[in-house]
């Protein structure tokens, strides 16, 4: 060693100084003539002016392993995994389960659980897949292992590097395949605790009572029941103080499905869609509603207004109406047309036949007795007039009867059929328009017999749409699959941690620092694992140095940070 040891290397001329330096990119002018590593236990004084430092002056260390520590760091990478095999078994489970009888835990929480499995699945596989090709190259390495082969099972920490190492490196062999094989299951999993369960709709069937009120008997407005009289006027009084706009609603303010008048639409003939949404029922009704036009005659109605002296003479005719009435859960229409099935006449009404019209009417009467405030109009009055013109009987002016004169009648008569059909059906049973169940309602408020002699029932089918959950078992094989080799990726890399003699210095940058002989103070031992090195060293400032800087060709290493040590790299020099 003493062509090393003296204060100036020598060297022996390898090729001839006249030679262009420029076609030999692989020789330097000077070589050592002996190419050895130091020998440990010497300070030496090379070519480049500086003290090199190679043995650690620090009391040996004793190689040692600690096996507890890697068989509790297996344990916890395998305990790791059980959440995606319970939730994959969970979701197995679910299948064909209807959706609202599962009561432990909704189905938000169910899928809000499988959100947080995916975005953990890609850093717990990481981890563990991550390890396990770690310490199975570790093993490796004592055993002898292709630099190539080690630079692929090192530099492959997640899929995006497993494909940019196997590019860089130009090297396509089975471990590239197993590799890339390996780490596209952390996407696929991830991607599974995601698209594993979703909720599917499928028609249900199921047969009940339905009770429904048979029009074409007279309702009871005129029974002499206090009680019943009281929900009827409740009823009536708050359709007349209503702000809906009357004719048009596909709900009353009561929430109860309501008919809008067909005559204010172009196309009596056109179906008109009042809604666009999913719904849980869909039914088709049949229905019908007392008009009044002023285009036919038929039955008439006078209405005379007592305070301004005013007549309308309105024809009362029947309209036939088709419509969808949707319920999800509460029932609305949807959609309705003019009836295209053989009906009666439109002038035949149930109120042509002169007792009911009496009889109807006189209760109406009754109940429009009350006055707003003194010596004001109606509520009728207000209600037709939509409330924007507002009198008093004592003050009552040429103005006052013009208004009513030059009225729409159009609008008039739509108001008129609305306070009519308000009365007319509320009158059948007034409890359950204001909400209550029409198969209960007036048992306490009519006579039972009475209250049978307008209630039909049927026995209906009704199609509904169930929503149950949908496991796709594709996507749970691909679970159990990515579970499994995390698993067994946790198990084995523990496994091969416990045969593995050497310490760990793989992937670490402090192994950088090892073997350098252009490092004068890393004097720490050659056992330590890196991050033992990188603690003791964690101050220690490194950098990547031209150390012949003065030569015509170079030689690039890392060196310490020091002052005079090797010069910076420049772009088309020619390095050795």
């Amino acid at each position: 060693m003493s062509d090393i040891c003296q204060n100036t290397s020598s060297y022996t001329n390898l090729i001839d100084p006249s030679e262009d330096i420029a076609d030999k990119e692989d020789q330097s002018s000077l070589r050592p003539t002996v190419r050895r590593k130091p020998v440990p236990g010497q300070t030496c004084s090379s070519a480049h002016g500086y003290h090199l430092s190679t043995r650690s002056d620090e009391t040996p260390l004793r190689l040692k392993h600690c096996y507890c520590r890697d068989i509790l760091m297996a344990v916890i990478l395998s305990l790791l995994t059980i959440p995606f095999f319970v939730y994959g078994g969970f979701a197995w489970y679910l299948h064909g389960k209807d959706v609202y009888e599962w009561e432990i835990i909704s189905h938000q929480q169910v899928f809000n659980y499988g959100k947080k499995l995916a975005t953990a699945f890609l850093y717990i596989f990481s981890l563990i897949v991550g390890r396990c090709w770690s310490q199975l190259a570790a093993w490796k390495l004592e055993r002898s292992i292709s630099v190539s082969s080690l630079e692929q099972m090192i530099g492959t920490p997640t899929l995006t590097s497993a494909v940019a190492t196997q590019f860089w490196i130009r090297r396509i062999n089975i471990l590239s395949l197993v590799l890339l094989g390996t780490w596209s299951l952390s996407r696929i999993g991830s991607q599974s605790s995601l698209q594993l369960l979703s909720i599917r709709k499928t028609p249900d069937a199921s047969i009940s009572d339905c009770y429904y009120f048979d029009v074409l008997k007279e309702p009871h407005a005129a029974i002499s029941d206090h009680y019943y009289h009281f929900f009827l006027a409740n009823l009536f009084l708050t359709s007349l103080t209503t702000s809906l706009q009357k004719g048009s609603s596909k709900t009353d303010i009561f929430n109860n499905p309501g008919i809008p008048d067909i005559s204010s639409f172009s196309d009596e003939l056109h179906l008109y869609p009042l809604v666009d949404n999913e719904v849980q029922n869909d039914t088709k009704v049949l229905a019908d509603y007392m008009d009044d036009t002023m285009v036919r005659e038929p039955q008439t109605l006078i209405f005379r207004s007592r305070k301004l002296n005013l007549t309308a003479w309105c024809p009362i005719t029947t309209t036939y109406i088709e419509s969808y009435v949707t319920c999800d859960p509460s029932c609305h229409v949807t959609a309705f047309r003019s009836s295209r099935k053989p009906h009666p006449h439109s002038n035949i009404t149930i109120l042509g036949f002169k007792g009911v019209f009496a009889e109807f009417f006189q209760a109406l009467a009754y109940h429009s007795e009350a006055y707003l405030s003194p010596n004001s109009s109606s509520p009728i009055e207000l209600f037709l007039d939509d409330g924007i013109y507002h009198f008093e009987p004592e003050q009552i002016t040429q103005e006052d009867r013009d208004h009513w004169r030059q009225y729409n009648a159009k609008i008039f008569g739509i108001n008129l059929q609305h306070l009519i059909n308000t009365f007319w059906y509320g009158s059948y049973n007034p409890s359950s328009f204001l909400g209550g169940d029409l198969q209960k309602a007036s048992r306490s408020e009519i006579d039972l017999e009475l209250d049978q002699f307008f209630i039909k029932t049927t026995a209906v089918q009704y199609w509904g749409k169930d929503e149950i959950y949908t496991c796709n078992f594709g996507w749970l094989v691909a679970l159990f699959l990515a579970s499994t080799v995390m698993f067994v990726a946790a198990i084995v890399g523990g496994v091969f941690s416990l045969l593995i003699y050497g310490p760990d210095i793989l992937g670490h940058c402090s192994t950088l620092l090892r073997n350098t002989p252009y490092i004068q103070d890393s004097r720490v031992g050659s056992a330590l694992d890196g991050y033992d090195r990188t603690r003791k060293l964690g101050n220690f400032r490194v950098k990547i140095v031209d150390i012949d800087y003065e030569k015509e060709v170079g030689y690039i290493a890392i060196a310490e940070d020091r002052e005079g040590l090797g010069g910076r790299l420049v772009k088309g020099r020619y390095y050795r």
